[in-house]
């Protein structure tokens, strides 16, 4: 009994289930439409996201949807398989991986599959040794400069110490023209034969996997298309990228095949232009490669915060957030104001949730400090020192100011206002007093003031209102730097 699509897609932060059940369709139909117009095309769909947008999540959990509906369906990941000298290994080692508990024995599926497997060894092995007609031209350099070398030795051994140097000379020119004009068109030949085969065994290659497919559609009862799920392209050396999209186009191009290729198609154009220059129209370029392309919507950063919680809950009566904003709602204003990434929001929140695990304190940890040094030690680790003031870290310009209810006490009842605050300077002032001793900021009469009332409020949690002037004691705010450091190193191990 295969997975449901509820246990599937249990763990979806993102709501990214409705993108996977509309492509598995379009897809399928797309595949089907190609088969009823007799062409012997592959569809192939670029899913083009940022990193950390979730798309190796969506890749995984679509593969299993798909493995549910009856599919064959491969994961290949590029960059963890970029060391292989050729995608084709990478890919076909993830198909024999994927279809080899489905094989029986001498069946005609899998006779197919190992002839396929052969006729792709025999592709791998020609483009190693240089046989494609890209290589040609430097395989006859190269063999001619073998030859020259050749006739320059035999040359000198053909002449003896007493004969004249203009001989020599004479003898080495000789023998260096026969012996290029002999090996010009013995490798112009061999070239043009090596290349007809090559062609000869890609198009063998194609017809054995499009066998292949038909057969276990056939024998095994799987559902049409055959999908192969393609992630972290965009990661991988700019050669080997290049190289995959270029086996996909031209070896993979077969019916009953649907490639979905994950990349951030903006790192990839780069990758490509360090290739072909600067210059170089690489957008242009990769749009040969694929039919489609799909683009995730914006997620809501409250939805994948509430979600991230609910995994790992914060202990919410040990934080405190400006002015009693809920807890949520500020880590996901704050979040997005920043305009982080799904991933970075990810680690940014474990590693408060970290902080907070270890936070053994009865005083609150002030999120309007403690936020904006977490989000500057993920942009710059440097940048939070245990001995330096870390003003500049707290002033994030992303940050607007916040419409914010407040409550006053008027003669005996309280009166309810909305005000705006910035968050940077409220968090650079709380910096700025936490370097005061608290038995000093008590003495200070301040009523009203946000930034001192925080002061205190540690003070009453942690010493009952009361504090011995025998020893200065400061506020923990002092401690978020290292702390951040500590929990960041943390969670970058996991």
């Amino acid at each position: 009994m295969g997975e449901s699509l509820k246990d599937i897609w249990a763990d979806d932060k993102l709501s990214r289930r409705d993108d996977a059940e509309f492509l598995a369709t379009f897809l399928r139909n797309k595949s089907d439409e190609l088969t009823e117009a007799n062409s012997a095309k592959s569809y192939v769909l670029n899913l083009d996201a940022g990193w950390g947008r979730g798309k190796t999540f969506f890749l995984d959990r679509l593969r299993r949807q798909l493995i549910a509906a009856g599919h064959l369906a491969v994961y290949v990941n590029a960059w963890q398989d970029d060391f292989a000298d050729d995608p084709l290994v990478a890919v076909m080692a993830g198909i024999d991986s994927e279809v080899a508990s489905h094989l029986k024995p001498r069946s005609a599926a899998a006779k197919a599959w190992d002839v396929t497997k052969a006729t792709g060894g025999k592709v791998v092995g020609l483009v190693a040794k240089g046989l494609a007609l890209r290589g040609m031209s430097l395989l006859l350099t190269s063999t001619v400069t073998t030859a020259i070398e050749g006739a320059i030795t035999s040359g000198y051994a053909a002449v003896s110490e007493r004969e004249s140097l203009e001989k020599v000379g004479s003898s080495l020119t000789d023998e260096a023209s026969l012996a290029i004009e002999r090996t010009l068109n013995e490798q112009a030949e061999r070239s043009v034969s090596d290349f007809l085969s090559y062609k000869e065994t890609i198009r063998s290659f194609k017809g054995n996997l499009s066998k292949f497919v038909l057969e276990m559609e056939a024998a095994d009862g799987k559902a049409r298309p055959f999908f192969i799920l393609v992630d972290e392209l965009d990661r991988c050396r700019p050669p080997y990228a290049i190289a995959m999209l270029e086996r996909i186009k031209h070896l993979f191009d077969t019916p009953h095949l649907v490639f979905v290729v994950a990349t951030d198609s903006g790192q990839l154009q780069h990758a490509i232009r360090a290739v072909y220059g600067a210059d170089f129209d690489s957008r242009k370029y990769l749009k040969r490669f694929f039919d489609s392309s799909f683009v995730f919507e914006k997620p809501s950063i409250l939805e994948f915060v509430t979600a991230l919680h609910a995994a790992n809950p914060i202990d919410a009566s040990k934080v405190s957030a400006p002015y009693e904003i809920e807890l949520l709602e500020f880590l996901s204003r704050f979040y997005t104001q920043t305009d982080a990434d799904l991933r970075s929001v990810e680690q940014m929140y474990m590693t408060l949730e970290t902080i907070v695990s270890a936070w053994s304190s009865k005083a609150r940890i002030e999120l309007i400090v403690l936020l904006p040094l977490i989000y500057a030690f993920y942009r710059d680790q440097e940048s939070i020192s245990e001995n330096e003031d870390i003003s500049e870290a707290l002033k994030i310009p992303t940050l607007p100011t916040w419409t914010i209810t407040t409550h006053e006490r008027l003669a005996d009842s309280f009166n309810s206002k909305k005000v705006e605050k910035a968050i940077p300077p409220l968090a650079i002032n709380l910096w700025a007093l936490a370097q005061t001793d608290l038995l000093s900021l008590m003495r200070q009469n301040r009523s009203g003031d946000w930034v001192h009332d925080r002061m205190l409020d540690e003070l009453h949690r942690r010493f009952g209102g009361t504090i011995s002037s025998s020893r200065l004691q400061y506020s923990l705010v002092r401690s978020y730097p290292k702390l951040v450091r500590q929990a960041g190193r943390l969670s970058m191990a996991d």
